[in-house]
C-alpha cells in the first residue's frame, strides 16, 4: 500500500465528513431562515431585490450547501472506493 493511496482514503474520508457537515446544517439554515456567506449574514427575506441584483439570496445559499454536500460525499467515497481497490 503506497503513501498516495493512504492520501487518497484520507480525503475521502475528510471529504465525505465534510458533505455530512454541509447537509447536517441545511436544516437549521431552512428553520432559522439565516445562513451566513462569505461572513455576510444572508436571511430569507431579502429586502429590495430589484434594487439589488448583485445580492445572493438565501435560496441560493441553501441549495449551493445541498449541492455542495452531495458532491463532496460522492467524491469522497469515490476517493475510498478507490483507496480499498487498492489494497
Amino acid at each position: 500500500m503506497s503513501w498516495i493511496t493512504v492520501l487518497f482514503g484520507i480525503g475521502g474520508i475528510a471529504l465525505v465528513g465534510y458533505g455530512v457537515y454541509v447537509l447536517y446544517r441545511v436544516p437549521k439554515q431552512l428553520r432559522e431562515g439565516k445562513t451566513r456567506l462569505t461572513g455576510k449574514l444572508i436571511t430569507m427575506g431579502t429586502p429590495d431585490i430589484e434594487k439589488e441584483k448583485n445580492r445572493t439570496t438565501f435560496w441560493e445559499v441553501t441549495l449551493w450547501n445541498i449541492i455542495r454536500g452531495i458532491l463532496s460525499i460522492i467524491f469522497g467515497a469515490f476517493l475510498v472506493l478507490s483507496m480499498l481497490s487498492n489494497l
